[in-house]
């Protein structure tokens, strides 16, 4: 620390340059002697001394207190007075602007540095308590949180401006007041009021803090849910000298946390509503949370007392299957999803394995996703064997089966038309139908089947045609199937009896003409009726023969 400067205001310079010499020999700075007070204004203005010697009597219209005063208005700077009257007036002048000292002269040496050094001591102090306090001050009031001092009576000292907003009153109407006429608490399950707290921490002398659900009534009656804690003010011998509360609005917290209990419940609900089975596992194979479905399932024990290793209740080992995707997950770090078969369980299991990172993209664990589709394995199984016997019947089908799209193309034909257009399948596939038949008779341009025709192709085969159109679920065509059976021999035999049935009809009528003839020829009648009985039943059994082949 360098010499301490002292401003020397005395209007006797022999006075003046003797304090200078002295002050010197102290080891202070005093470089400069003013003589009125106007001179002292300007000079500590400008030059900002540690410390100012004073005469109270000085020349000039301006006295050596009126001067000080100024000074003090502007600048920090203690003063010392020195005067050689000590009247009470004076005194009472002086007291008004703070001084830091009063000496009489004649002054001594050891009455000089005394003081000086008193002063300079106190100063420094004062300001850093000063600026300590203006710190607090403007943290104090500053601060979201709301802040209230009390004395050891309860009596309100302080009140932050984010005290005033929650509990609706301004510093400057309960100064002096008690703290419980504002303070207004009570708990919001019970409506009971709640014990003041600066009481609490006086009578404990310790720092206590309100408990939960504690509400408070502000100034014109709404309930604010606060955090509240009380401390004591202590001096440094440990003696209470007032009390500090510290309070906030909790209200955003309070709705935070009832969110958060509620996304937690409707997690857990979700969680544990999920049908396939879920369990969580740390990074040592350990499930350490699992659904309802997977506890049920797996048979889990209470996992908060218990070690549950997950390759004991899925694969049913003593330690982690080389073979198990989720066990590599764990080592890879790499999402899985795959399908097996768990003997353990006895079921076709789809699982999905996820790792779990922490914050610093650490690999903590995973989750593992566990569904079972036994049910859907079977029900595969029974559709590729519906397939496999569709597909036997399909291609051993006497009847000719083709599938054509909108434009006609076969999409695909089944061995029996692959035989009745002598091409194989693979000729076949892409080319028109209207090449190996005319099937545009067939082809149906709404939903509802087209009629059963029959048609005759150019190499004289009769065809008996069906067709229906396959739709998919939003009605919009896919493919048309045509089903064709020949009939060319039925055809042919229809032919050849109604040539016999005609053939038949001239011989009864040659023989009706005969015997008509014949009338009145006793022995020639009855040979006639005769033939004619037995024409007859022919006629009736090729004409049954008919019938029966049209309806095959």
């Amino acid at each position: 620390m360098g010499k301490a400067k002292i401003l020397i205001v005395e209007d006797e310079a022999i006075i003046a340059k003797d304090l200078q010499w002295r002050l010197e020999g102290m080891g202070y700075d005093a470089p400069l002697i003013v003589a009125t007070g106007q001179e002292a204004i300007n000079t500590a203005h400008e030059t900002a001394p540690d410390l100012i010697l004073m005469d109270i009597m000085l020349l000039g219209p301006m006295d050596g207190i009126e001067a000080a005063n100024r000074i003090r208005e502007k600048a920090d700077i203690p003063v010392i007075y020195l005067t050689a009257y000590a009247d009470e007036e004076v005194l009472e002048r002086a007291k008004i602007t703070e001084p830091f000292g009063y000496l009489i002269k004649p002054i001594g040496d050891r009455e000089l540095h005394g003081n000086i050094e008193i002063t300079l001591h106190k100063h420094r102090v004062d300001k850093k308590l000063r600026e300590n306090e203006k710190w607090l001050y403007t943290v104090l009031t500053s601060i979201g949180d709301a802040v209230i001092t009390t004395d050891t009576n309860g009596h309100i000292i302080f009140m932050n401006p984010a005290a005033e907003e929650l509990t609706g009153w301004k510093k400057e109407e309960v100064a002096g007041n008690t703290l419980e006429n504002i303070f207004n608490i009570i708990n919001e399950n019970t409506g009971e009021k709640v014990e003041n707290p600066v009481q609490k921490v006086l009578r404990q002398g310790s720092v206590v803090g309100l408990a939960n659900n504690t509400v408070l009534i502000t100034r014109n009656g709404t309930r604010v849910p606060i955090d509240d804690s009380g401390a004591p003010i202590k001096d440094e011998k440990g003696n209470i000298l007032g009390v500090v509360m510290v309070f906030s609005d909790i209200t955003a917290r309070k709705k935070a946390e009832a969110l958060l209990l509620q996304s937690k419940k409707d997690w857990e609900d979700t969680f544990n509503t999920i049908t396939d089975m879920i369990t969580i596992h740390d990074k040592d194979f350990n499930i350490i949370r699992a659904n309802k479905a997977a506890e049920k399932i797996l048979g889990l024990p209470l996992m908060e007392t218990s070690r549950v290793a997950c390759y004991k209740y899925y694969h049913g080992t003593a330690n982690p299957p080389e073979s198990c995707p989720s066990c590599q997950c764990l080592k890879t770090g790499e999402p899985s999803t795959f399908e097996l078969y768990e003997p353990h369980l006895n079921m076709f299991l789809e699982l999905r394995a996820m790792p779990r990172f922490d914050r610093d993209n650490k690999l903590i664990g995973l989750i593992h996703v566990a569904r079972d589709i036994s049910e859907r394995k079977k029900i595969e199984e029974e559709i590729k064997k519906a397939k496999v016997e569709w597909e036997m019947t399909f291609d051993s089908a006497n009847e000719f089966i083709i599938l054509v799209d909108k434009e006609l193309n076969i999409a695909r034909c089944n061995r029996s038309f692959a035989k009745f257009a002598k091409k194989t399948v693979d000729e076949i596939i892409g080319r028109k139908c209207s090449l190996f038949f005319p099937c545009d008779a067939a082809r149906d341009d709404d939903a509802k089947p087209a009629s059963n025709i029959e048609i005759k192709t150019d190499s004289g085969h009769w065809l008996y045609l069906s067709s229906y159109s396959i739709l998919d679920e939003r009605g919009e065509f896919l493919h048309t199937i045509i089903m064709a059976t020949d009939i060319t021999d039925m055809k042919n035999t229809q032919q050849r009896l109604l040539k016999s049935e005609d053939e038949l009809r001239t011989r009864i009528k040659e023989l009706e003409d005969f015997y008509e003839m014949a009338v009145g020829r006793e022995l020639k009648m009855k040979e006639l009726k005769n033939e004619i009985g037995k024409l007859k039943k022919t006629l009736a059994k090729e004409k049954e023969t008919k019938e029966k082949l049209i309806s095959e």
